[in-house]
């Protein structure tokens, strides 16, 4: 499942649906908030293991060894990021997050892709 970058910094695309965390998930709006709950914390699942940054990176690695690398900007309500994983350019896509204390999901398209997630915060 290497979708699950390509959703966020190339987040695997799983369907929160059904998912325990789902209903405790809140909007992210404001790059404030964003901060406080999302950066600095590594999140994940088996198939992937990652971190962003508060000086704008983003970095992990998969569970079939490739790295992930990228760059990241908060605007207009959105994760904005430009990702790579292993040598595929994931691209630039700006998306929703949504979060509670235990998990993290991103949605392309500024919501109209794709929900990678729920990512589970360690």
């Amino acid at each position: 499942m290497m979708r699950v970058f390509a959703g966020f910094a190339a987040l695997i695309a799983v369907s929160v649906a059904g998912s325990a965390v789902a209903g405790d998930l809140k909007r992210i709006e404001s790059a404030a908030a964003f901060q406080a709950q999302v950066v600095g914390k590594y999140f994940g699942d088996a198939s992937a293991r990652m971190i962003v940054t508060a000086d704008g990176r983003i970095s992990g690695k998969t569970a079939k060894g490739q790295k992930i690398i990228g760059r990241w900007v908060w605007g207009n309500g959105f994760f904005c990021r430009t990702v790579k994983v292993g040598s595929t350019d994931l691209g630039n896509n700006c998306q929703i997050v949504k979060a509670s204390a235990e998990a993290v999901t991103f949605t392309r398209d500024q919501g109209r892709g794709d929900t990678s997630g729920p990512f589970s915060f360690e």
